[in-house]
């Protein structure tokens, strides 16, 4: 032993360091805003998935959520990161289907700097990288390529990446959870998704039942909505929409809000009105059962007839576009003038 170095510094500093570090962190959005207590439910369905999410939460293991579009799967997830160990750490997102693959190859594990065309000065974290010792959330994850669920398999299994570019691995202490609209496992029974995937993702799963499930629901779901936007309603008139009990909301809790934004719009300084308010409710199901109604009719069709359909949607369209001068919309469409008075005639 030739000597030694001691460095001492006062303990406030270094919370001072951490206080910035937090705060470094929230200004760039890295936080869950969400807690268990956002979630409105009443049903014994929710309740006890709620009651299994807070067990989970206390875990290290990997969780998959699987549910509708709408059905408040990120929201779960920022519940069940601030109710973790983790809960000043960073929570960071992404949507798997969003991105092509060479971008979300980028996003998740970023880049050197002159690792391609473009590539930023310095390089780039990737998301893994800015999760550490936080949560890393993949939202609709089935949609990730197959190239991306071997490397995304690797870096879960041993915590470690490297970035596109580079040649050094980076140690990461990352806890991932993950959504999906479809059934993850099937997916995988069908060979579209890797099966030591899944297990590595599904180690823990829930699953968000969807609204028509939870139809009891409804009334404290819309006395929120509109409280959150400053309007009060009583639970009575809500309990006496019995159109809006009997529709299966196809886009979920996200499809109500909206319902409660056209109200808004349409009457934002009034009491509420329950017939107004199904009246909205009924057209969101005329054109349901519309959209219902013509996927069926030509899904029944034959690929002529479909054809035809379209060819006849299009030529109405370029008709009423040029003010149904036939010469301009044959010039349009790339055909004679003949061509769209017989193709316009056999319609």
């Amino acid at each position: 032993l030739v000597g030694a170095i001691c460095s001492i510094r006062e303990s406030s500093r270094i919370r001072t360091l951490e206080r910035k570090l937090r705060e470094d962190v929230y200004h760039r959005g890295l936080v869950a805003h969400y807690t268990f207590d956002d979630l409105l439910q009443g049903s014994p369905s929710l309740t006890a998935i709620v009651s299994d999410a807070k067990k989970y939460a206390s875990t290290e293991a990997s969780i998959l959520i699987e549910g509708e579009t709408g059905t408040g799967k990120e929201l779960l997830a920022q519940a069940i990161h601030n109710g973790s160990s983790r809960a000043d750490k960073p929570f960071l997102a992404i949507n798997c289907s969003s991105l092509p693959e060479s971008l979300l190859e980028s996003e998740l594990f970023g880049y050197e700097e002159g690792a391609f065309t473009g590539a930023r000065r310095g390089g780039k974290a990737g998301l893994f990288e800015l999760a550490h010792t936080g949560t890393l959330f993949l939202e609709e994850i089935v949609d990730i390529p197959p190239s991306m669920q071997v490397r995304l398999l690797r870096a879960i299994e041993r915590n470690e990446i490297m970035r596109i570019g580079g040649d050094r691995i980076i140690s990461v202490d990352v806890r991932i959870v993950s959504s999906a609209q479809r059934d993850l496992f099937q997916e995988s029974r069908k060979g579209k998704f890797r099966s030591d995937l899944f297990f590595r993702l599904a180690t823990l799963k829930l699953r968000l039942p969807p609204l028509r499930e939870r139809i009891q629901d409804l009334a404290v779901l819309l006395t929120t909505l509109f409280e959150k936007h400053g309007r009060k309603i009583e639970a009575r008139d809500v309990k006496g929409l019995t159109q809006a009990m009997s529709y299966s909301w196809p886009g979920n809790i996200r499809e109500l809000e909206a319902t409660v934004h056209t109200y808004l719009a349409l009457w934002p300084n009034t009491d509420f009105s329950p017939p107004e308010f199904a009246k909205i409710v009924a057209d969101r199901m005329q054109a349901d059962d519309e959209t219902i109604g013509r996927d069926a009719s030509e899904h029944s069709a034959s690929l002529k007839e479909q054809l035809s359909i379209h060819e006849a949607q299009i030529i109405s369209r370029a008709l009423d576009f040029c003010s149904n001068n036939r010469t301009e919309a044959a010039r349009r469409l790339g055909i004679s003038v003949n061509s769209l008075w017989r193709k316009s005639k056999r319609q």
